[in-house]
């Protein structure tokens, strides 16, 4: 029994939320997250009244306040303490980041209010929704926009909850119908609090650490998200990832219908490419009635293919016309920070990515030496946690075979101390190349970057963190300071 649910509850808020969501109050401790800020927008949607407090004010927080959400930036508890008792809010929903001594949290305590996660507080939300739910270790968030972007021009009604921020959709939307499509996060077992109809997991590899102690509790996890599948639900994977293969084939309670989909032998549905890597056209065709579509996409590589039908598959099953939606792949424009270039008038290209794992940085590393075939490739690289980078360090050694030189950053801590794990210098002694360097810094990691790029070259800047800081002073930078041209010098190391 978790902690929340041994705190006295006088008020049964699920009820409240699905019988009378205009009378529901509920208080968001950490509501500038991606996925919190997104169920904010949903509730406040249907009329909910919530207030949320956030120390690290950002995009997210400000498209709330906006809509005349309150957040609060200290998290101090007296907001909490000074409401009358007929004006606290039903439900206190936090952050898994918020720590046990959080004074919001310990208020919360103190009033009798009941605090929850996602896990707990989503089944309420989405009571009476047939749910969409896209997980696994890479490509969820991509997958999740593009479905839901598919099912919006196909004409089907739907939410939706997507955990990062895209130029053409909201994060989070209610929708007027019964459709819900969201993002599956493993991350504190968040999933396990959904009943979905329809599931994707696009992959699977052990990840989050400090969550999970080995890749077989990671796995047994997502085994039992597919046992809370509904009845005749269908349960959609990549079928060129070993793991999953071995999942699926391994048996699985709940899922009715199995569809694999990629380039192995196996696959229900193929994944095709023109061998011309510079081409954004990709093809899909079903093995056992020979149906083809022929998909555009904005996004290159490997990856955007398989997150391209991952997310066609998934609004196919949840009812979106097939050419509507292979259509709607053409229009669909990247989240923020995938892929995202930044040319500079220098001539320099600089790409900010959310690459943090080992795989994702060598699939957008991949992606990047094809788009970018001549100048030197340097990968910048931000790790994400302290536990994440010494449970993957072999991982992390050879993941950036393809880039011609590597700068590791600082890790960003996130939720740890350094005693969690290891820091980003020692990752660089790690790192299994013939140009690769630490810098301390932002300012040092830009000032080592300007002295040695030229024109023709491209950055790559990958981390979960705020390594888009890095990019915006870089940016600034160069434009102070216009780098030589290739034929003018050699690129030092």
């Amino acid at each position: 029994m978790t902690i929340e649910q041994t705190l006295p509850c006088g008020i049964p808020w699920q009820e409240q939320l699905r019988a009378n969501p205009r009378g529901f109050r509920c208080h968001i401790i950490g509501i500038g997250g991606a996925g919190l800020s997104a169920i904010a927008a949903v509730l406040f949607e249907r009329g909910c009244a919530v207030t949320g407090s956030e120390p690290s004010p950002g995009p997210a927080t400000n498209d709330l306040s906006r809509r005349g959400i309150t957040i609060l930036a200290v998290q101090d508890g007296r907001f909490l303490r000074a409401l009358p008792e007929a004006a606290r809010p039903h439900v206190i929903l936090r952050s898994s980041a918020v720590p046990w001594r959080n004074a919001e949290w310990v208020a919360a305590r103190d009033l009798g209010l009941p605090v929850v996660t996602r896990e707990a507080f989503l089944p309420a939300m989405l009571a009476g929704k047939q749910v969409t739910a896209v997980a696994g270790t890479h490509g969820k968030s991509t997958v999740t926009a593009m479905c839901a972007w598919m099912l919006q021009a196909a004409g089907v009604e739907a939410g939706h909850i997507v955990g990062a921020r895209h130029p053409d959709l909201p994060s989070g939307r209610d929708g007027q119908g019964p459709l819900f499509v969201i993002e599956a996060d493993e991350y504190d077992r968040m999933f396990l609090g959904l009943r979905p109809t329809v599931a994707v997991v696009t992959s699977m590899e052990w990840d989050h650490p400090d969550c999970y102690r080995s890749f077989g509790e990671l796995r047994t996890a997502f085994t039992a998200f597919a046992g809370r599948m509904q009845p005749n639900g269908t349960l959609i994977y990549h079928a060129d990832d070993r793991n999953l293969r071995k999942w699926v084939g391994g048996g699985l309670v709940g899922p009715t219908q199995l569809v694999g989909f990629g380039t192995h032998p196996s696959a229900d549905w193929i994944t095709e490419a023109p061998n011309n890597p510079e081409s954004s056209l990709m093809t899909l065709h079903e093995r056992a009635t020979g149906a083809a579509y022929e998909l555009r996409l904005q996004a290159p590589g490997a990856h955007a293919r398989a997150n391209a039908a991952a997310a066609w598959l998934a609004a196919r099953t949840s009812g979106g016309g097939p050419e509507a939606i292979t259509a709607a792949a053409a229009s669909y424009r990247s989240l923020d920070r995938r892929f995202e270039m930044r040319s500079t008038a220098t001539g320099i290209v600089l790409v900010d990515d959310y690459a943090h794992h080992p795989s994702a940085i060598r699939a957008t590393l991949s992606a990047a030496r094809h788009r970018f075939p001549h100048g030197t490739l340097w990968a910048v690289f931000q790790p994400h946690t302290y536990s994440r980078t010494a449970a993957l360090r072999p991982e992390f050694g050879s993941a950036f075979a393809q880039a011609d030189r590597v700068l590791i950053l600082p890790t960003f801590a996130a939720r740890e101390t350094p005693a969690a794990g290891m820091d980003g210098a020692a990752l660089s002694k790690l790192v299994v190349h013939a140009h690769v360097t630490h810098a301390g810094s932002f300012d040092e990691a830009s000032a080592h970057l300007a002295e040695r790029l030229h024109t023709g070259d491209a950055v790559i800047l990958m981390g979960a963190g705020d390594i888009p800081r890095l990019t915006d002073k870089l940016t600034a930078t160069l434009a102070q300071n216009a780098p030589p041209s290739r034929n003018v010098s050699a690129c030092q190391g």
